[in-house]
C-alpha cells in the first residue's frame, strides 16, 4: 500500500468509526442500570416481612450495606474506565481534526494509532460494564430471580471483545476497520437489549413475593378491624384506608399479570434470553417498561395507604404509647417492647434479647449482664442472653427488648409499642397518668418497625 492510499484509508475508516460508535454506545447501558435500580426501589418494599425476627432484619440491612459498598467500588471502576474512554475519544477527535487540516503521512499515521487506541478503550470500557453486569446476574441467579441463565451468555461477549483487541492491533485497511466496527455494534446491540431483558425480568421476579406478603398483611389488618368493630370502636376511617390499600394492590397485580404475560412470550428473544429479532425485542421491552412503571406507581400508593393504616391503628391499639416532650412511660411484663425516637431508656430483664439501633450516631449505651454481643453494621448492636440492666439515650434510637421480666422507664419524644403480657403507666406532662395493658398483636411489629425507623 502506498503512503497516499494509506492516508485515504485512515480518513475513511475514522469517519465511519465516529458515526457508528460514538452516539449510541454507552449511555443506553446507563439507562439499563437505572432501570435495575427502579426495580430495586420496587423491591425495597420487600423489607416489610411480618415473619422476620429483629436480628434477621438487621442482618438483611447489613447485607444491603455490603451490596451498597460493592456498588460504590464498581461505580468507581466504571467511572475510571469512562474517563479513560473519553480521553481516548478526545485524542481521536483532535487527531482527526489535525489530519483534516493537513493530510500528511505523519498525521495519517498518528490518526491511525489514535483510532486503534480509541477502539481498544471502547472495547475495554464495554468489558468492564459486562463484568459489572455479570456480578448482578450471579446475584439474581443465586436468589432465584433470574429470568434466564445469563452469566455464560454475557461471558461469551467478553471473550468476543477480547478477541477483537487482536484484530484491532493488526487492522490496516478500510475493510478491516469496517468489519471491526460492525462487529462491535452487533455485540453492543446484543448486550444492550439482553441486559435490559435480564434486569427487568429479575426485578419482576423479585417483586412477586412482596405482593404476596402485602395481601397477607391486608387480611390481618382486616381481622384487626373486625375485632375493633366488635369492641364498638369507630373504624370508618380504617375501612376506607384498607379499601384504598386493596385497590392499589389490585391495580399492581393487574399490571404485574400484564408483565408476566409479556415475559412468557418474550418477543424478540429465544428461550435462553438471546436476541433473535431486534425490532420485536425493542417493542417487547417498551411494553414491559410501561407496565412495570404502572405497577410501581400502584405499589407506591399501596405503601402510602399502609403507612396511614399503621398510624391510625396505633390510636386504637392497646399497648401503644406516644411520647411527646417530657412525657414518660414505665412498664413491666413478658413479651416484646419496642421504643423509637429521641429517648432516654432504662430497662432490665431476667432473660432476653436486646437490640439497639443508633441512627444518629450519638447514642450513649451501658449494658450489663449479657452472654454475647453482636454488631450488625455500623449502627446496630444485639445483646443475646440479657439478664441484667441497660441505660440507653440518643436523639434517634430504636430499642427492642424481647424476653421475660422486662421492666423499663422511658422519657422523651417518640413511641413505645408493648406486646405480650404486662402493664404500663404513661405520665403526660399535663394531666393524670394513664394505665393500660400490653397488646396481644395480631401480627408482629416488624411490619411497623421498618416504616418508623427509616
Amino acid at each position: 500500500m502506498t503512503r497516499n492510499n494509506n492516508t485515504k484509508t485512515i480518513a475513511s475508516f475514522a469517519g465511519l468509526a465516529v458515526l457508528i460508535m460514538i452516539g449510541t454506545m454507552f449511555f443506553p447501558m446507563a439507562a439499563a442500570a437505572a432501570g435495575q435500580h427502579g426495580g430495586q426501589h420496587v423491591a425495597n418494599g420487600n423489607k416489610v416481612d411480618a415473619n422476620r425476627s429483629q436480628e434477621q432484619i438487621e442482618i438483611a440491612k447489613q447485607n444491603l450495606k455490603n451490596a451498597q459498598n460493592q456498588f460504590r467500588i464498581t461505580k468507581d471502576r466504571l467511572e475510571d474506565a469512562q474517563d479513560i474512554f473519553h480521553d481516548s475519544r478526545n485524542r481521536f477527535m483532535q487527531q482527526k481534526e489535525k489530519f483534516a487540516g493537513a493530510r500528511t503521512t505523519q498525521n495519517g499515521n498518528d490518526l491511525k494509532h489514535a483510532t486503534k487506541d480509541y477502539l481498544n478503550t471502547t472495547i475495554e470500557y464495554t468489558i468492564i460494564r459486562l463484568e459489572s453486569l455479570i456480578d448482578k446476574a450471579e446475584t439474581a441467579e443465586e436468589n432465584g430471580n433470574a429470568p434466564f441463565t445469563s452469566t455464560e451468555l454475557f461471558g461469551g461477549y467478553i471473550d468476543d471483545l477480547e478477541n477483537l483487541k487482536s484484530e484491532v492491533e493488526i487492522a490496516e485497511t478500510k475493510e478491516d476497520f469496517q468489519a471491526i466496527t460492525i462487529e462491535i455494534r452487533d455485540i453492543w446491540q446484543h448486550i444492550y437489549l439482553e441486559s435490559k431483558y435480564f434486569l427487568m425480568g429479575s426485578a419482576h421476579n423479585k417483586g412477586g413475593s412482596f405482593l404476596e406478603r402485602s395481601e397477607d398483611i391486608s387480611q390481618r389488618i382486616e381481622a384487626e378491624i373486625n375485632e375493633l368493630d366488635e369492641a364498638g370502636e369507630d373504624t370508618d376511617k380504617l375501612k376506607g384506608l384498607l379499601d384504598d390499600y386493596n385497590d392499589a394492590l389490585n391495580e399492581a397485580n393487574m399490571n404485574r399479570n400484564r408483565v408476566t404475560n409479556r415475559f412468557e412470550n418474550h418477543d424478540g428473544f429465544n428461550n435462553n434470553g438471546e436476541l433473535s429479532d431486534p425490532k420485536a425485542a425493542r417493542q417487547f421491552l417498551r411494553d414491559i417498561n410501561r407496565y412495570m412503571n404502572q405497577e410501581h406507581h400502584s405499589l407506591k400508593e399501596a405503601n402510602s395507604a399502609l403507612r396511614m393504616i399503621f398510624a391510625e391503628l396505633k390510636e386504637h391499639r392497646p399497648g401503644v404509647v406516644n411520647l411527646c416532650g417530657t412525657e414518660s412511660v414505665e412498664a413491666d411484663g413478658d413479651g416484646r417492647a419496642a421504643l423509637s425516637g429521641d429517648l432516654t431508656v432504662n430497662l432490665s430483664a431476667d432473660s432476653g434479647v436486646l437490640t439497639i439501633t443508633d441512627f444518629a450516631g450519638d447514642a450513649r449505651i451501658n449494658v450489663t449482664g449479657y452472654d454475647t454481643k453482636k454488631e450488625i453494621g455500623y449502627d446496630t448492636v444485639i445483646y443475646n442472653g440479657t439478664d441484667g440492666s441497660a441505660q440507653i439515650s440518643g436523639s434517634s434510637i430504636t430499642v427492642v427488648i424481647k424476653g421475660e421480666g422486662i421492666e423499663l422507664f422511658a422519657e422523651g419524644t417518640g413511641s413505645a409499642i408493648l406486646s405480650g403480657y404486662g402493664t404500663y403507666t404513661a405520665y403526660p406532662k399535663d394531666g393524670e397518668s394513664i394505665t393500660g395493658e400490653w397488646a396481644a398483636p395480631v401480627y408482629t411489629d416488624e411490619d411497623e418497625t421498618v416504616e418508623t425507623t427509616e
